[in-house]
Parts: structure tokens; C-alpha cells; sequence
């Protein structure tokens, strides 16, 4: 029986890594495979990993009961992964210091596969995550991984001679930002003979990402199975592991398909066309399938801006009304958002026309659309939060979780009993209304209800931006933004409110672009529910007064 590497001491085995090349490691381990066999050996080799790697420890106690999850999870996804990939990573691990502290090989080992790379991303991003997480996971941001840039310049060249303009553009051998799929390559180019000089980046996969993640979303839907069979040793409840992974590998598939980005840029480009704060990358002719050719916004990240105090607060402002709530007020039957907000997709980009910056939105190839129905259902949640409205709520949620294409809704005792339960605790009814609603959606979720995907999306994106917004502007208020841009709307819908007050039946919430009817407001008003929402926005009582007049209901402000 060959040598099994992690038998040996440590004092052995670091003695072993110094004099033994990696050539001579890898047959050792080939020898080990031949004799056990594909199978016995990734078993093997996929728990000596765990073992060394330690997930448990990187978990802190506030999640202590999802340590046995996060260590089988990592153990059955790497038993299944190719011989080849297998060797790789034993040996990058077994090239690490023996003292390397476990969140450093947790890194090091995600970095080698898409899949896990992006739930750790994910994971960094939600608010609520444990600071401690955060702060080492947070290193799977727009890092740069090791990719050869030369490799990129090969890849990138073949791709323009397809185009027939080569002869005319520099690439720049220099990797500006590295995610899990793709990487960003600088160039410049002159468009015709008596043009002038423009530069601009490419975006490119990484070298064996498609094959590489063909065999991990295979490996992620067994893996979701490996769960779902076993899910009474994982205190998830009627968490659907199936329909969760699905969601991660549908998340993959947009990230690796650069046609589909190219085209996202070219309707994010026509949905902020109003909006001439918000840059989008223009898309450039040089693209192909293969590869996106797009402006260089130049810039740093916002929230390394030199920005004074007034600037980063209005830059908040901005940002909250460009990625939440002009798609969740748009006029448009189906609206377009960001669906990966983080710091690094949002650039501050100065120009000579303001002393503010402009924001750049980068980055595409995840994002989503919210249909009309969905957003009117949003707002009647978020309504019904408003006014502790329990029935509301329900009526709300059932939509929309039929809406996600749920065979068998929760029976409406229960879900009042679950929305109940969520509601009387404490720490909930003090989050603002909109992260309130997705929150709620988010425990519903984990109950088993099932929600259209990009509502959902939608729901990460938020909760991605908070965090930026946190940073930017700590005292950033999202019911005070919400109140001033809902005042705005019903404001500029005031003629078609009066006209619609003699026609009650064409009063439905779809009709306006704020989603809330004459009905709707004359309730909010007459139960001084909107105190609540606008409490911090006493500029725009004078506008609702006046509406509550023109409809006759008495309101006095408490």
C-alpha cells in the first residue's frame, strides 16, 4: 500500500514537503488512487482535507450548531470532485505551513472552486453575519487569484481575430479585479484610423472555469440530495435544500454566460437612461460570446472615495433610490436590477461636470427582474407591516408564494402562527420596513415556503447594499428614503388619483407607479399608520394634507 502523506507526523511530513518535489508527491498520491480507486481514495483524501482544514474551528459558537452541516457539506462535495482536481488541491494544501491557521485554508481551498467560492461570498455578504466570518470571508471579494495574465492575452487575442480588429487594440498583460469566474484585463483601442484613442477593459473567463464548473453543479445537486435525504442531522426544519442549490446553480450559469451580461448591459443602460448619476459600462463592439469588451469606468471604489460627509450622504441617497427603489417603483411592466451590489461592483467616478461623483455599476452578469404582480404584493406586505396587520400580511405572502409556483400553500393558521411568532420578537420590529419584509420572506423561506427566484435575488442584493450603505453613510435611513420617494410619486400621480376617485373600479394599486391605490392611501391616512413611515419626513405632511382633503378623510397627525 502506497504512503498515505497525512499518516506521517508533522514533523515527518514537513520534512517530506521540503525534499520531495511536487512531481514526486503527485505520484505518490497517483500510486495511493491506483491501488484504492476513484472512489475510496476521494472518500480518503476528502476527509483528510476536512481534517486539516478545520471548518469547525473557523466557526465561531454563534453558529455552533451548523458546524457538523458546513463540515459534511465541504467533506461530500470534495469526495466527488475528478482525480485530477483532487491531486491539486492535496498538494496546495500540503504545500501550506502546518501552522496555518484554519481560515486560511478554508480561503485557499474556495478559491479553487467556483461554487464554493460563491456561497462563501455569500455568506460574507448577509448583515447578520458574524463580524468575525466576515472579516475572512470578505477576502473572496476582488481578489486576485493566481491567474496568469499571459493566459488571459492568449485567450483575449484568438477572441478579436474572430473580429477582424486586432490590429487596433493594446491589451495591457495586467489583471485589474478577479472574481469566481471571471477576470478584468485593461486595453485601448482606436476605433478607426482618424479616431481618437479609447480605452477600455475586457472581461474574461478564467482559465478551465467552464469545465471546472460543469463538474461542480453536478457535484452541488448530489450534494443537495446528500442533504435533503439526511436532513434530520441538520437543524434546518423544512429547509428546501434542493430548490436552494438550484438557486446557486442557476446564480453560476448567469455568471460564465458573458452574451447574456452583454445584453443585461444594454437594458441597464436604457433603465438608468434618466438617472444621468448612474453609469453603466457601455458595451463596445469588440465583444464576442466568449468575451465582453466594455468602457472603463475609472474609478475607485465608492467607499474608498475622498468624499466629505454631505457628499457620502447624498452618494447613499443615490445609491438606495438606484438599486432598490427605482426597481421596485418602476413604471416598467418588468424592472430591471443589480443583483450583486457589493463594494466593489460600485465605482465613484468623477467627471469635470460636478464636484460629485457619478456611481458606476459594474458587473451584470447577475441580476434579475421583478414583475409588476410580484411588486404590488411586495408593497401590500410592506403596507401590512405597517399597520400590524396580520390578515394583510397573510393575504400578501400567499400571493406571492403561489407566485414561486408553490403545489401545496401553508394552510393560513399556520402561516398566521409562523408570521406571528416572527413578529413578537423584538429585535424584528425594529428593522427598517423594507429589510423587515424580506426578512420576513427569508424565515418563511426557511420554513419551506417558496418565493419567485428574483424576488429573492432581490432580497440578497439588499441585504448586500446595506452594508455599503452602512459604511457610506452610517445614519443612512431607509423609511426616510422610502417615505421622500413614495411623496415624489404620489405627488406626480395626483391628476390621475382625482380622476380615479369618480372611477373607484379603475383604482388598483398596478395603475400608479408608487403600487398603492386611492384606497390604499385614504386607509394608511385614516389609521395614522403613515405617521410611522413618515415621522422623519415632516416636509412631506403639507402634500398629504392636501390629498387628504381633496378625498374627505379627516386625518390629524399625532
Amino acid at each position: 500500500m502506497p504512503l498515505n502523506p497525512f499518516d506521517l507526523p508533522d514533523p515527518m511530513l514537513r520534512q517530506m514537503i521540503r525534499t520531495m518535489s511536487p512531481a514526486a508527491l503527485r505520484r505518490q498520491l497517483i500510486q495511493m488512487a491506483d491501488t484504492l480507486g476513484d472512489e475510496a481514495f476521494g472518500a480518503r483524501m476528502a476527509r483528510e482535507i476536512v481534517a486539516r482544514t478545520r471548518p469547525d474551528q473557523a466557526i465561531p459558537d454563534t453558529y455552533a450548531r451548523y458546524r457538523s452541516l458546513v463540515r459534511d457539506g465541504i467533506e461530500f462535495f470534495l469526495s466527488q470532485i475528478s482525480r485530477r482536481r483532487m491531486l491539486d488541491l492535496v498538494i496546495s494544501q500540503l504545500a501550506m505551513d502546518a501552522d496555518t491557521c484554519c481560515q486560511e485554508r478554508l480561503l485557499a481551498l474556495a478559491q479553487r472552486f467556483p461554487t464554493l467560492h460563491k456561497l462563501g461570498q455569500l455568506i460574507a455578504r448577509h448583515p447578520d453575519i458574524d463580524p468575525a466570518v466576515r472579516g475572512w470571508l470578505i477576502n473572496l471579494e476582488n481578489g486576485l487569484y493566481g491567474t496568469n495574465p499571459d493566459k488571459l492575452e492568449v485567450r483575449i487575442h484568438a477572441e478579436l481575430g474572430s473580429t477582424g480588429k486586432a490590429a487596433n487594440v493594446h491589451v495591457t498583460p495586467t489583471i485589474l479585479a478577479e472574481a469566481s469566474v471571471g477576470a478584468v484585463i485593461p486595453f485601448h483601442w482606436q476605433p478607426s484610423p482618424d479616431g481618437s484613442l479609447q480605452h477600455g477593459v475586457f472581461k474574461v473567463l478564467r482559465p478551465g472555469i467552464r469545465r471546472h464548473l460543469n463538474e461542480e453543479l453536478g457535484i452541488l445537486g448530489k450534494t443537495a440530495v446528500f442533504f435533503h435525504d439526511h436532513r434530520t442531522r441538520y437543524p434546518l426544519k423544512d429547509f428546501r435544500f434542493l430548490e436552494i442549490f438550484e438557486d446557486v446553480r442557476e446564480m453560476m450559469i448567469h455568471e460564465i454566460d458573458l452574451a447574456a451580461e452583454q445584453r443585461l448591459l444594454g437594458e441597464a443602460s436604457h433603465f438608468y437612461a434618466d438617472m444621468p448619476d448612474i453609469r453603466i459600462p457601455r458595451r463596445l463592439p469588440l465583444s464576442t460570446s466568449a468575451m465582453t469588451a466594455m468602457d472603463h469606468l475609472d474609478g475607485p471604489k465608492l467607499l474608498d472615495a475622498d468624499l466629505n460627509g454631505p457628499q457620502r450622504k447624498r452618494m447613499a441617497d443615490l445609491l438606495f433610490t438606484a438599486v432598490v427603489l427605482n426597481p421596485l417603483f418602476s413604471k416598467y411592466n418588468s424592472s430591471l436590477f443589480h443583483g450583486d451590489p457589493h463594494a466593489g461592483n460600485i465605482l465613484a467616478v468623477f467627471t469635470d461636470e460636478s464636484t460629485d461623483p457619478a456611481i458606476g455599476l459594474v458587473d451584470w452578469s447577475l441580476a434579475g427582474h421583478l414583475a409588476r404582480s410580484d411588486r404590488v404584493e411586495t408593497v401590500h406586505l410592506i403596507q401590512a407591516l405597517l399597520k400590524n396587520d396580520l390578515t394583510g400580511m397573510c393575504d400578501a405572502i400567499r400571493s406571492l408564494a403561489m407566485g414561486g409556483s408553490q403545489s401545496t400553500p401553508k394552510p393560513r393558521k399556520y402561516l398566521r402562527d409562523l408570521i406571528s411568532g416572527w413578529m413578537h420578537e423584538p429585535a424584528n420590529k425594529r428593522l427598517p420596513l423594507v429589510k423587515q419584509t424580506f426578512r420576513l420572506l427569508e424565515s418563511l423561506s426557511m420554513e419551506g415556503l417558496v418565493f419567485p427566484a428574483d424576488l429573492m435575488l432581490f432580497r440578497k442584493a439588499i441585504f448586500t447594499l446595506e452594508g455599503v450603505l452602512h459604511d457610506l453613510w452610517p445614519a443612512f435611513d431607509m423609511d426616510a428614503a422610502i417615505a421622500c420617494h413614495l411623496m415624489a410619486l404620489v405627488q406626480q400621480e395626483f391628476p390621475l388619483r382625482l380622476v380615479n376617485l369618480l372611477f373607484p373600479l379603475a383604482d388598483r394599486p398596478e395603475k400608479y407607479t408608487s403600487l398603492i391605490s386611492n384606497q390604499d392611501l385614504q386607509f394608511l391616512i385614516a389609521h395614522q399608520s403613515i405617521n410611522a413611515l413618515f415621522a422623519s419626513s415632516h416636509r412631506l405632511m403639507g402634500p398629504l394634507m392636501g390629498w387628504n382633503r381633496a378625498i374627505g378623510v379627516a386625518w390629524c397627525p399625532g
